[in-house]
């Protein structure tokens, strides 16, 4: 299997052994050129070069082929070795080295072969290519072969540890640049949600406000109105006018206070229709206006954020009527069911051509759709205005 692989110092170490121990092969053929008979000295130089030189073609910089350099070995320099044993009839140890760098180069997979042959076979060559072996020499023959093949392996197995422990520590590296990544994320989300729920909120204070603000001050200044005629025809009716327009005022500017505290709305516990109802009928009673309120189904227990969302509807409604339709007469409509709950508001005022979505329209339908409900406006000028709001019936 070919594997990418540098070279660390045990291999540049290993393959400069190898080098030395080739050299020092030739070296020993040209002091004694004698041994070798067949073949000739040049080609017995050609043969332990590429003893040396062919199994370098699986093992080198950028690419590494155990099985094919320990085969290649095989062929080369232990086929080298049993030659120049057999002609030599001496014990000459060519190939240890290169079982050094078999037992190095082998993975756990290799040795199933690689120890058979190299540290039990190659060794039991021996008695058969010299004639008159000394069998007290085996057991120094098989020490060094299983000593060179261990060590080898040993060096192996240590080095691929230790790449193994750089390879996971880059990755540990990698790992925590990559959570560090992700929390400077999550710090810049949370900013960015802490930053969208102040502007949300404060949205919702001025939404608030301007629902309290603009209803109570509709109610107010239409009281007004009607006092200033009351003053010299009726004073007495006049000073009860005065009296409970007083008491909205206070009312208006408690509520603006808790708002401004950022507290919710007084929304009492209960049914809708009563709160409706108690609220077109204040609306009538400071504006004189006609105000009537109806309800088709049973009243649902719904949730505070429903109830708070159609009350300000509400209150946005009966104040556009008054304040920009100039309505006499406004009839409120609530119908419940088991899904859906339903406000309409109908006015005999000026009416309008196209719907204008100022801040108080625009807070209505932020607050609608919020709850996923729905808005629709219609409207002809000279012939009054409808609005009909319609959210799902969440129970609180």
């Amino acid at each position: 299997m070919n594997q990418p692989k540098q070279w660390n110092w045990v291999d540049w170490v290993l393959f400069s052994i190898y080098t030395m121990w080739m050299s020092v092969g030739l070296f020993y053929l040209f002091l004694a050129p004698e041994l070798l008979h067949n073949p000739p000295l040049i080609l017995s130089i050609i043969v332990i070069v590429l003893s040396y030189a062919l199994p370098l073609m699986f093992w080198h910089p950028g690419s590494v082929k155990p099985g094919m350099f320990a085969l290649t070995v095989l062929v080369t320099s232990v086929a080298m070795q049993a030659y120049v044993i057999y002609e030599t009839q001496e014990l000459i140890s060519f190939a240890v080295i290169s079982v050094l760098v078999v037992g190095y180069l082998g993975q756990k997979r290799d040795l199933l072969w690689t120890f058979p042959v190299f540290v039990l076979l190659l060794p039991a060559t021996y008695p058969m290519l010299i004639r008159d072996f000394d069998f007290v020499n085996m057991f120094d023959l098989y020490a060094v072969y299983f000593l060179m093949f261990g060590i080898g392996f040993t060096l192996g197995r240590i080095m691929e540890s230790n790449q193994k422990m750089k390879q996971l520590l880059k990755e540990n590296e990698e790992q925590y640049m990559l959570i560090q990544n992700q929390n400077n994320i999550l710090q810049q989300y949370s900013q960015e949600v802490e930053r969208l729920t102040i502007l949300e909120e404060r949205d919702r204070l001025a939404r608030e406000l301007h629902d309290t603000v603009g209803h109570t001050f509709t109610s107010v200044i239409m009281g007004m109105d009607a006092v200033h005629y009351l003053i010299q025809s009726a004073p007495d009716k006049a000073v009860e006018r005065l009296d409970v327009l007083r008491k909205v005022t206070r009312d208006g500017l408690q509520e603006v206070r808790e708002h401004i505290h950022q507290l919710a709305p007084d929304i009492e516990e209960g049914k809708l229709y009563p709160q409706l109802d108690r609220i077109a009928k204040a609306f009538a009673t400071h504006t004189g206006t006609q105000v009537v309120v109806t309800q088709n189904g049973a009243d649902v227990d719904l949730s505070r954020q429903t109830k708070l969302t159609l009350i300000r509807c509400l209150q946005e409604a009966l104040t556009n009527a008054k304040r920009h339709g100039h309505a006499a007469s406004i009839d409120v409509g609530l119908v419940t069911a088991n899904d859906k709950v339903a406000l309409t508001v109908t006015d005999n005022g000026a009416g309008f051509d196209e719907v204008q979505y100022g801040f108080g329209m625009q807070s209505m339908k932020e607050r609608i759709a919020a709850l996923h409900g729905e808005l629709k406006i219609y409207s002809k000028r000279g012939e009054g205005t409808v609005l009909m709001v319609t959210v799902p019936a969440q129970k609180g």
